[in-house]
C-alpha cells in the first residue's frame, strides 16, 4: 500500500508543439516539466522513473546535428538529476545506501 507519493521535478524539455499535436504548425516550442515519482510504502520506498539522463545536464545542444535539433531541447541543471533530488531530503538517503 502506498502511504505517500512525492513528485520530484527532474528538469524540463522544450519541444516542438507538433510532438503533442500534429495539427499545429511546426516551430512553436512548448516547455514541459519532467517528473520522477517516489512512493513511500510500508515495505520501503519505490522510485518510479529516474528522470532525464545525466548527459542532458547543462547541455541544451545535446541534439545538435541530429534530426531532433531544434525540436527537442533539454533544460536540465545539476540539481535536477535524480541523485541530487534524493540527497536533498534525509528521508530519501536510505534509497542511495547499499
Amino acid at each position: 500500500m502506498i502511504e505517500k507519493l512525492y513528485w520530484l521535478p527532474a528538469g524540463k524539455l522544450s519541444m516542438d508543439s507538433t510532438a503533442f499535436n500534429q495539427n499545429t504548425a511546426p516551430g512553436k516550442m512548448v516547455t514541459i516539466q519532467i517528473w520522477s515519482y517516489l512512493f513511500e510504502t510500508k515495505d520501503g520506498p519505490i522510485l518510479l522513473d529516474t528522470g532525464m539522463p545525466e548527459s542532458f545536464i547543462n547541455n541544451p545542444d545535446y541534439f545538435k546535428g541530429t534530426p531532433y535539433e531544434g525540436k527537442i531541447i533539454p533544460l536540465m541543471e545539476p540539481d535536477d538529476h535524480i541523485d541530487s533530488m534524493l540527497k536533498k531530503q534525509d528521508t530519501y538517503l536510505a534509497i542511495l545506501s547499499p
